[in-house]
């Protein structure tokens, strides 16, 4: 994880962060049913940034491959990669906790 030795004011971004996630990764489980790849693609598109730029490296992955399914058109695989990156976040929050002491 990136948040090592940075600012209170980081450690705040990164708490937004982390309490955005779940409702988008609960909004592509919701959107798996209308089969809208559109939607799906936005939303995986943010999770795929975010996720990498805070160093979520298992979510990001994940949502690129949601990303680039959705562009394809396909939803095979879909359901569990939304799992992967679930799994993802929990196991990225754990290492912030227990790993790098930061209090989310």
């Amino acid at each position: 994880m990136i948040a090592d030795g940075y600012p209170p004011e980081f450690v705040e971004i990164l708490r937004e962060f982390v309490a955005e996630i779940p409702p988008m990764l609960d909004s592509l489980v919701a959107l798996e049913g209308t089969k809208d790849m559109e939607k799906i693609g936005r939303v995986a598109h943010q999770i795929k940034g975010s996720a990498a730029n805070f160093g979520f490296r298992g979510v990001s992955s994940a949502a690129a491959e949601i990303e680039m399914l959705a562009k394809r058109g396909s939803w095979e695989n879909g359901s569990t990669l939304i799992a992967q990156a679930q799994r993802d976040f929990g196991i990225s929050m754990d290492e912030l906790r227990d790993k790098r002491g930061i209090e989310i």
